[in-house]
């Protein structure tokens, strides 16, 4: 799995040279590896993928706690991870964000959204506002371009 997810990093560095760059490191204290995309471009969203002992988590979005993916360590997993880095490097992700909580929509290249909802956590007494999805900030963010 580690090989797969090192080749997709150095593509990435590679093939989007001026437009984004990719960083590893080492996680300290357990044994996995991060990857980070990181774009030029201030519109566009970074995407992080961490590869664990049991887990892959594959995070994408700005805003909020949206677009945390957990995914099992398989070769159709990984898949779909490729996938949704593609689908931000082409800018087709969307963050809905309101106070603790955001939900980030990825449409992947067949057409088929896919998402993630996240919340920092509710204080005694406060639950999630009707209809955030709609009312809350709204971001489309672009493609990967050189600045």
């Amino acid at each position: 799995m580690a090989p797969r997810l090192a080749a997709l990093a150095d593509r990435l560095a590679t093939d989007l040279a001026g437009r984004a760059t990719v960083e590893s490191a080492e996680l300290p204290g357990v044994s996995g590896t991060s990857w980070t995309l990181r774009p030029l471009d201030p519109r566009s969203t970074p995407v992080e993928w961490l590869l664990l002992a049991d887990e892959v988590l594959l995070s994408v979005g700005r805003l909020g706690r949206g677009g945390r993916f957990e995914l099992d360590r398989t070769a159709e997993d990984v898949g779909f991870l490729e996938r949704v880095v593609r689908a931000a490097v082409e800018g087709r992700v969307r963050e809905v964000s309101a106070p603790a909580r955001s939900r980030v929509e990825v449409t992947l290249e067949d057409g088929q959204v896919v998402g993630e909802t996240g919340h920092a956590g509710c204080l005694p007494g406060l639950l999630p506002l009707p209809g955030w999805r709609r009312w809350g900030r709204e971001v489309r963010y672009a493609p990967y371009r050189a600045p």
